[in-house]
């Protein structure tokens, strides 16, 4: 290694050390002064220190594990920007406030990945010296034998927070998460283990999210199967993904709440693998959505309504359609529809003319029935229930129709949108 390093510039700035790095390996990087980020097993620290000349570091990675020792030496390093490490067992209490020193921290990065049953713990409140941090990471693999992380309060006196993710099961979120003026990005994927947090009580002046601009709900609990009303409240949110969270809607049960409709800024909405039977009404007048994924639930149709008039992006795929939805005449915006996986689906030459010739914008049309062998949970149509069904193909008749109709139109008999970037 020390040959290989002897041929690198000296204005070397990152640098990667795989786990068959040498022990000195750590040591031989003291020439390279403009390094700026290091990415490397804390095992290659010799006796948990640091050494002098890394003090410059703006980003540090340290993998498979860290010790007290290592975690007091970040200290030293005061123009650290992100720090992203792996906890392997639970630190002594006080730990975490090592890193309150870092006052150039701008995001952290926290995996749990024990090698046996641990409880970690996550207390935003002993890191509110940290006027720059913007972004949090909290991660814990599906496999981990993390039990349920425990996030204390004081996340909204994290000042500049901006990003929060975490994906791990928790044992409740703390209250005053509905507090933090700045966060912009809501990440939560909880595996089944809790839900949001109560929602606030009302009180004059108190803004719920006042900046939330995305939030992103997969595997979360929800409360009788339906959003809390505290969402209405998120009134500069652009976009929304509830997924895989049970949320529910029929006839008898509205699924979301009567003032979702006042999320006017709403443009990208997913409500995938859910149990929808049917699309909730304050869903239907929202007016300014232009993406809107509908996938693995269990729609037979669709309503009208003003949410249609200015979507570019649908996906139906894998629910229970047997034809196109008549209502898509109002939908005259429309690029992209994916009505893949819906076995009892066969697209008629009624359809063409009737429907999918009034959409002049449409460019993609997805047919396929193959995701339909592999899908989430809470699909409407489950892989057990495909036993039996014959899938029907368009007629030939159709697709005439459809190619005179639409000539610039692609169609795709093998993909699913989300398989085509940026969609």
């Amino acid at each position: 290694m020390a040959a290989v390093l002897r041929l690198v510039s000296p204005q070397l700035q990152a640098v990667y050390l795989g786990a068959g790095a040498p022990q000195d390996a750590l040591q031989q990087l003291q020439r390279f002064h403009a390094l700026r980020s290091l990415d490397l097993p804390a095992a290659a620290c010799p006796e948990g220190q640091l050494p002098a000349f890394v003090q410059s570091l703006e980003e540090l990675t340290l993998r498979e594990g860290v010790s007290p020792a290592l975690l007091s030496a970040l200290a030293s390093l005061p123009r650290l920007r992100l720090l992203s490490l792996t906890l392997t067992e639970a630190l002594p209490a006080g730990h975490q406030r090592q890193l309150a020193g870092l006052r150039s921290l701008e995001e952290l990065h926290l995996y749990f990945s024990p090698s046996q049953p641990t409880a970690f713990q996550f207390q935003p409140s002993g890191l509110t010296t940290l006027t720059r941090l913007r972004s949090v990471l909290l991660v814990a693999p599906r496999d981990s034998m993390c039990q349920p992380l425990t996030i204390g309060p004081g996340m909204s006196k994290l000042a500049a927070l901006q990003e929060l993710q975490v994906e791990s099961r928790v044992e409740r979120l703390p209250p005053d998460l509905w507090s933090c003026l700045h966060l912009t990005r809501l990440d939560l994927d909880l595996d089944h283990s809790a839900g949001l947090p109560a929602s606030p009580v009302p009180t004059t002046g108190a803004a719920v999210l006042p900046a939330l601009r995305e939030l992103r709900l997969a595997r979360c609990r929800l409360q009788g199967g339906a959003l809390p009303p505290a969402l209405c409240q998120l009134s500069t949110l652009s976009r929304l993904e509830v997924q895989s969270c049970g949320l529910t809607s029929s006839a008898a049960h509205a699924g979301l709440p009567e003032g979702f409709s006042r999320l006017s800024k709403l443009e990208h909405l997913s409500l995938e693998a859910n149990a929808l039977c049917a699309l909730p009404p304050a869903l239907c007048t929202l007016p300014a959505l232009r993406h809107l994924d509908l996938s693995c639930n269990q729609l037979a149709w669709l309503p009208p309504g003003l949410y249609l008039r200015t979507l570019e992006t649908l996906l139906l795929s894998a629910n229970r359609l047997a034809q196109v939805p008549p209502v898509l005449t109002e939908a005259a915006s429309l690029e992209v529809l994916d009505l893949s996986s819906n076995p009892a689906l066969e697209l008629s030459r009624h359809d063409v003319t009737a429907v999918l010739s009034r959409m002049p914008r449409l460019s993609l049309l997805l047919l396929g029935k193959q995701a339909a062998l592999d899908l989430p949970l809470g699909a409407g149509i489950t892989a057990a229930g495909m036993h039996g069904l014959e899938w029907r193909t368009p007629s030939v008749a159709a697709l005439v129709a459809l190619g005179q109709a639409l000539p610039q139109l692609q169609i795709d008999f093998e993909h699913t949108a989300k398989e085509y970037e940026g969609i």
